[in-house]
């Protein structure tokens, strides 16, 4: 299984705590080859929002 991502947003948020906006790869894809998913599932893309504090979000493979 992936490492939790939301560490690593946490990370992101603590080094460049001026973004204003966040792209983010959402919808949980997954793969046979990987216990996981590859992508923020919905509640981590929130949460993801949350921990960088944006004012604007743009999400991207929404939907498989």
């Amino acid at each position: 299984m992936l490492p939790r991502l939301l560490p690593l947003v946490q990370q992101i948020a603590d080094r460049f705590p001026d973004i204003n906006i966040a792209v983010r790869f959402a919808g949980a894809a997954r793969i046979s080859a990987i216990n996981g998913p590859l992508t923020l599932t919905s509640a981590d893309a929130a949460e993801a929002a949350r921990i960088l504090g944006v004012h604007h979000v743009v999400d991207l493979h929404t939907e498989g």
